[in-house]
């Protein structure tokens, strides 16, 4: 499942495969992880056999958050899809926060690379525009750059401090633990997959979202119900053949859409991939 591909610009992609239950199928759907994510947060879903049916599924790291712009992040998405299939196949772009941005700004760049796409919780939209937004993302940004990971002897120690500071639940929890590991199989020194300095001080490249280009695929936003502050006015620059019906609260749900209810997530997805064909 895990795999590394080098290709010839120099780029590395790390990522995960799940194979379509039909060895003819040659669909490709990219998951893309939001910030501090990675793409082990997908492992259950794509594993589900209602996707598995439609499509081949890639989760990707994106291993240059946020170094570039959305424009460079396009670029090293469409570098993946190069180089695991012929530059004239077609992906669905599937992408959660940082990364449905990433998606959607790759589906407006190179509209004729991309069969549709979806984000769970992301504006078309630059973050500066929403009041307090960005006071709350540097917050958050600067505790990580400061988490000290010397002092927690073991994972289990992490774990307990992130339920306690987070108030996580178990399936959110078990998803962003999945982000720290041991280094040796004394389990002496933990690591954390990613670079929580380097995402503090290039965190405005994430702020950013440039609406040129249009893309008028198939088109599906899923908003976390319970904060649902994303509306249609965020997107239709950008994909002026989005309907209200394509912005879609799910209810009781927070930022983490597929970590909080992951059968709608599959059901939605589900559906975008049937309206694709």
């Amino acid at each position: 499942m895990n795999r590394v591909l080098k290709t010839p610009r120099g780029l590395k992609h790390c990522y995960n495969y799940f194979k379509a239950l039909d060895s003819n199928n040659s669909n490709i759907t990219l998951f893309c992880h939001g910030l501090y994510g990675s793409k082990h947060e997908f492992d259950d879903i794509a594993s589900d056999e209602r996707l598995l049916n439609l499509t081949n599924i890639y989760a990707l790291d994106h291993v240059n958050h946020p170094e570039f712009a959305f424009d460079n992040q396009a670029e090293y998405i469409i570098d993946f899809l190069d180089n695991i299939s012929s530059t004239d196949t077609k992906a669905t772009l599937v992408g959660h926060s940082m990364g449905g941005r990433a998606c959607m700004r790759t589906a407006l760049l190179y509209p004729e690379r991309i069969k549709a796409v979806m984000a769970l919780d992301a504006p078309a939209t630059s973050f500066t525009d929403i009041p307090g937004y960005m006071d709350q993302t540097y917050a958050l940004v600067k505790y990580f750059k400061d988490f000290d990971l010397s002092k927690f002897p073991k994972l289990d120690s992490i774990e307990e401090h992130m339920k306690e500071k987070f108030k996580f639940d178990d399936v959110s929890l078990q998803r962003i633990m999945r982000n720290f590991r041991y280094t040796d199989e004394e389990e002496s020194k933990i690591t954390w997959r990613v670079n929580p300095q380097y995402l503090h001080d290039n965190v405005e490249a994430i702020t950013y979202f440039d609406h040129i280009g249009t893309f008028e695929g198939p088109a599906k936003m899923l908003i976390g119900g319970i904060s649902n502050r994303w509306k249609l006015e965020h997107f239709i620059d950008s994909f002026p053949n989005i309907k209200e019906e394509d912005i879609i609260p799910i209810p009781n749900t927070s930022h983490w859409i597929h970590t909080d209810d992951p059968e709608a997530f599959i059901t939605n997805l589900t559906d975008l991939l049937k309206r694709a064909e």
